[in-house]
């Protein structure tokens, strides 16, 4: 019984007799190979000039689901080719049975297949002619391509996937191969930049189109091609370029252009997006016209204010310099009063207890030459030994000097005070000891630097000095304050002074925390201060330059941090006669 459950006639029995014998001297010829394409992964297949097959390996046992035994002695085209081709096939089949030929002799050939469940599947079919004993014979190798074909439909509905993608993005968007052909451009590339496919089908007419002037053309290829180098090095994205692109119509757009390589390397292809930032660029340029409009302005504004800062320091000066003479002359008025007739009244007491003093001695000498002991005498002896009034005599006296040292130092705080201010005489150019300035000054500022600071003085002998002596006392004022604050928990701080040719100078070194070095040239400016906010103005250093320079001198600052700082002030010894009349 064959395939279809007829049985064969005496002729096809002859003719199957024969065909075995052929097939028999065939699998002789072929059993050197046997194991071969029995462990072969395609399936292997031999047809004989009849149609039926000779050999059937395990692979295409496997793929069709036919046994060898199942397979063998079969006609071809009726166990595997699907209905629908079977004419074609079997005509196919005829020809080349005659002549040997065939389009699917030496060619690979997609083609469907039938499994023995009745499933039909893609299959890819490779033939090889072979003369045989006077007839054609036909071995072919089978390999089963449905997972590659679902594959290719995946990757197809992926790919206009993407395309729809890309065709609907407002960005405009470039793709092309390895071998530099550009192969699509979505709408807005179109839109942007104006060119289609046909104006630029590779990437050397893109380029020679976009960067029409050669020496930026070469620039651009040049960053690009070290741009995807550095991006391959390291494994990273591509970082975008920004780039000016001239467009069909005339017209340049700036964009950020950035690629990302897609596929395998072997068929990798290059989406490139472009970016459009001109009207950003264009934005950016206005501003930044803007900014420099407002830098000019700010300028001068800035030289406005500063001269206006000069002038307010000094009127700042002048008038903190005239608020601290009111202090010193109320202060002076409202004191001296209190320790005038407080020293006459320590004067009048101590004559007072002298007398007082004397009668007891003169009481206690007439005690000593009382005869017997009366009862009122007994209560005056103990009376004495009470109060114990040796210990009085002696500690009444040390209260009196110490009540009339306490009084000096007031009265000299006074007196700093007011030759600190000079109050009560107009601010006028004078001859004057810088040094008693400094002694008056460091009176006023005493309690900023009595807590933390040893003060060490190493003065010289200077003369008198044509100056605005109250204004020096502020200079000296604030760079004996900054000193002190400098110093963190204990510090030293010393005061020298000097002469050289016609110039003195004074001299306050701390060593406190120091000065930055990018804070130095800052110092003298109005409101530039390192403090915390609300512990300084900025204004006293600013308020002593101006001082300094009035006076036609200098001050020179020497610091590092951690080391503590020197200041030197140098003043000239007599003014030139238009600037301070004798």
């Amino acid at each position: 019984m064959d395939a279809n459950g007829l049985k064969p006639s005496a002729q096809t029995q002859q003719d199957a007799c024969i065909s075995v014998v052929d097939a028999q001297a065939l699998m002789e010829m072929a059993a050197k190979h046997r194991v071969a394409t029995d462990i072969a992964n395609a399936p292997i297949i031999m047809i004989e000039n009849d149609g039926t097959i000779s050999i059937w390996n395990k692979a295409a046992e496997k793929v069709f689901g036919y046994t060898s035994a199942e397979a063998i002695g079969h006609d071809l085209h009726a166990l595997i080719v699907p209905q629908r081709y079977l004419q074609a096939s079997t005509q196919a089949f005829s020809r080349f049975k005659t002549c040997g030929e065939g389009a699917a002799i030496g060619n690979t050939l997609e083609l469907s297949g039938i499994r023995k469940d009745g499933n039909e599947f893609p299959l890819e079919l490779s033939l090889a002619a072979e003369h045989f004993r006077g007839k054609w014979i036909a071995v072919g190798t089978v390999r089963d391509i449905t997972e590659r074909k679902q594959a290719d439909m995946a990757l197809r509905r992926s790919e206009a996937k993407f395309r729809a993608i890309l065709e609907s993005s407002p960005v405009a968007h470039a793709l092309n191969d390895t071998n530099r052909n550009i192969t699509l451009l979505n709408s807005s590339f179109v839109k942007t930049f104006g060119y289609t496919l046909e104006d630029i089908p590779n990437l050397e007419a893109w380029y020679a189109k976009a960067y029409p002037d050669p020496k930026y053309r070469r620039q651009v290829a040049t960053t690009w091609r070290e741009h995807l180098d550095q991006a391959k090095r390291k494994e990273t994205e591509c970082e975008p370029l920004e780039l000016n692109i001239s467009c069909k119509e005339g017209g340049v757009r700036t964009v950020l252009a950035s690629v990302l390589p897609l596929g395998e390397i072997a068929d990798r292809n290059f989406l490139v997006t472009f970016d459009d930032i001109t009207e950003h660029k264009i934005a950016e340029a206005k501003l930044r016209l803007q900014l420099e409009n407002i830098a000019k302005i700010n300028a001068q504004l800035v030289a406005a204010n500063q001269q206006l800062n000069q002038t307010q320091n000094q009127l700042l000066q002048s008038e903190k310099m005239a608020s601290i003479g009111l202090l010193a002359a109320g202060v002076a008025h409202e004191i001296n009063n209190p320790i005038g007739y407080v020293f006459s009244n320590l004067g009048t007491l101590e004559k007072y207890l002298a007398d007082v003093f004397e009668l007891v001695t003169k009481y206690e000498e007439a005690e000593k030459r009382m005869v017997g002991a009366t009862e009122e005498l007994g209560d005056v002896r103990q009376f004495k030994a009470k109060i114990d009034l040796d210990y009085l005599r002696e500690d009444i006296q040390a209260l009196l000097a110490e009540s009339r040292e306490g009084l000096m130092r007031v009265k000299k705080i006074v007196l700093d005070l007011k030759d600190f201010s000079h109050t009560g005489s107009a601010e006028e150019w004078k001859w004057a000891d810088v040094q008693q300035g400094l002694e008056s000054t460091l009176g006023v500022v005493w309690n900023e630097l009595k807590y933390k600071c040893e003060v060490i003085k190493e003065y010289a002998q200077l003369p008198q000095i044509q100056c605005l002596p109250s204004q020096l006392n502020q200079v000296f004022m604030n760079l004996l304050v900054n000193a002190a604050h400098a110093i963190e928990i204990r510090g030293i701080v010393t005061i020298r002074t000097g002469e050289e040719a016609d110039q003195v100078w004074v001299e306050i070194k701390d060593t406190g925390k120091g000065i930055a070095p990018e804070n130095l040239p800052h110092l003298f400016d109005p409101f530039f201060t390192t403090k915390a906010v609300g512990q300084g103005t900025g204004l006293g250093l600013s308020v002593s330059y101006s001082i300094v320079e009035k006076h036609h001198g200098r001050i020179e600052v020497h610091s590092e941090l951690g080391q503590g700082a020197t200041f030197r002030v140098w003043l000239p010894i007599k003014q030139a006669d238009e600037v301070a009349p004798a």
